[in-house]
């Protein structure tokens, strides 16, 4: 069966105060450990065959930074999961999975590592859509946010991967970081744009209270205006609107059809593995499903994987494990699938759960529709349900209201 597939890099020269992804400081030598590597290739091959993995519908490396990944540690990893028919025992004639050239193959990188040798190893590796750590073109926000990166440093990277990459590439930014002003949060933006960037994520500052940004705002060391956040957001949406790009998802825009068909897994409730120390990976069946997440402890992590005596078996392998039921699952299915511009169908909901669309989901989108915070409408003969752009900002909300 196709799958998706998500690596975790958890190594970072420096971490980001706002930043609560699993992630350490690289080794002295700010490189990623070929243990590391040894180890996440090996959870691969496993995840493989245990998934009964046929091909890969995307494959994104994130991190942390997997921009500080060498050459041939880049190449190592995708053709490692490039081979996971051979790898995984599945017999046939053909040595690798069935990858066909619309394969996503999205690698994140920062712009302080972005260089020519970069690029054309990415390229070489088969890599198709680069992610660019951006964040802000202010290098007062950038700094109180402790990013290693300078607005000159992004710029050189950004004119780079426009005159350099061959392929797809998308950007990171943040709305309403400390030191941030309306201008200068907007004219960055419109810079960004020059650039040409075919996707954009665009989101706003999430304050989370254990990082080292959000104990300093909660404590009231630095001064946050939470609702000048919110409303900072809506004009870069706004903007990005007025300049030709779609809001496919809550916090993802485009060019034309540029969607990022990895991100489109989580929010349609689809399988997807993740190999790495504090990866996820979830799979679902007709009314139940599973979410794994493995150990966050590196050292651990590289013990297991590469110890020549481990038998691989679930019920071995550092992880913790989350059953999801029906409820919670339909649950999701609204949650995620609400995200997007597209919203949930009638016909798919019927058809996964076996049970009829549900009624208080169907009178919250009628009063929502009729407060011009919703729509409902047919497409190819199949019925769906949506928020708009405006709806989609009370989402938390709506789910309130169907639950």
């Amino acid at each position: 069966m196709q799958n998706s597939l998500y690596i975790h890099i958890p190594y970072c020269i420096s971490k980001c105060s706002y930043c609560d992804f699993f992630s350490v400081r690289t080794p002295s030598n700010a490189a990623v450990p070929d243990e590391y590597i040894d180890a996440l290739c090996y959870e691969i091959i496993y995840r493989t065959k245990e998934s009964s993995v046929d091909g890969w519908k995307s494959i994104y490396i994130g991190g942390g930074t997997p921009s500080l990944l060498k050459e041939e540690q880049v190449l190592r990893i995708i053709r490692t999961a490039q081979s996971c028919k051979e790898k995984a025992g599945i017999s046939d004639s053909g040595s690798t999975c069935d990858n066909s050239p619309k394969t996503e193959i999205t690698m994140e990188v920062n712009p302080d590592d972005v260089s020519p040798a970069l690029l054309n190893s990415m390229d070489f590796a088969g890599v198709n859509r680069l992610s660019c750590g951006i964040q802000s073109l202010d290098d007062r926000a950038l700094k109180a946010v402790c990013r290693r990166s300078s607005a000159d440093v992004v710029r050189r990277a950004l004119s780079l991967i426009s005159s350099e990459w061959k392929h797809n590439f998308s950007v990171d930014m943040i709305s309403a970081l400390p030191e941030q002003t309306e201008d200068t949060f907007l004219h960055g933006l419109a810079e960004i744009l020059t650039y040409k960037p075919s996707h954009i994520s665009m989101y706003s500052l999430t304050v989370e209270e254990q990082t080292p940004l959000g104990k300093e705002i909660y404590s009231g060391k630095i001064h946050y205006d939470f609702d000048f956040a919110d409303d900072l957001w809506i004009k870069g949406r706004d903007f990005l609107l007025e300049r030709g790009y779609k809001q496919y998802e809550v916090s993802n825009f485009c060019l034309a059809d540029n969607i990022c068909i990895h991100n489109m897994v989580y929010w349609q409730l689809e399988n997807y593995i993740g190999c790495g120390a504090g990866a996820t990976g979830s799979v679902y069946e007709t009314f139940s499903g599973k979410r794994f997440t493995n150990t966050a402890d590196i050292d651990e992590y590289i013990k297991f994987w590469t110890s020549e005596n481990t038998i691989y078996a679930a019920e071995q392998i550092p992880q913790d494990i989350e059953n999801i039921d029906c409820d919670t699952l339909m649950f999701e299915f609204f949650m995620m699938g609400l995200r997007t511009a597209a919203g949930v169908c009638r016909e798919t909901f019927e058809s996964r759960f076996k049970v009829p669309f549900p009624r208080k989901a169907e009178s919250a989108f009628a009063a929502w529709t009729e407060k011009n915070l919703a729509v409902v409408y047919e497409r190819a003969g199949k019925h769906y349900y949506a928020l708009n752009k405006n709806g989609m900002l009370f989402l938390n909300k709506f789910l309130t209201e169907i639950i």
